[in-house]
């Protein structure tokens, strides 16, 4: 078992909790949407993720900005990525950051090529509704 503490939107403490079958949020989960590039190329992310945005709980590959992409990115900052994060998802590649720190049980199941990126790299990053 996983915690991880960050501070609410009022200093309360929120808490993440990721076991092998479950992430639970006492304040919920958040739609993160975005790309980033490292060099020329337009990395693609979107998923649900902690209000923190260290833990990625589910992938989304049917984001209305994301059509059609063979490839998919955790977000950049992620730390955790919960089991079976990717189940269902059958893309041939993937792009993790370095910044993950914890990989649980089938989170990268049908993933056949998997890439890290540094967070470093990234020379341009847009989120969605930011």
């Amino acid at each position: 078992m996983l915690f991880v503490l960050c501070l609410g939107i009022e200093g309360a403490i929120a808490q993440t909790e990721v076991k092998d079958d479950y992430a639970l949020s006492e304040q919920g989960f958040v739609v993160k949407e975005g790309s980033f590039k490292i060099g020329k190329l337009t990395y693609l992310y979107c998923g649900l993720y902690s209000p923190d945005g260290k833990v990625c709980i589910k992938v989304n590959n049917r984001c209305p900005h994301h059509k059609d992409q063979e490839s998919m990115s955790f977000a950049p900052g992620t730390e955790i990525i919960a089991p079976y994060a990717t189940a269902g998802l059958n893309k041939p590649w993937f792009y993790i950051p370095k910044s993950v720190k914890k990989i649980y049980s089938g989170a990268l199941q049908g993933c056949t090529n998997i890439y890290l990126y540094n967070d470093s790299e990234i020379t341009e990053h847009k989120q969605v509704g930011e």
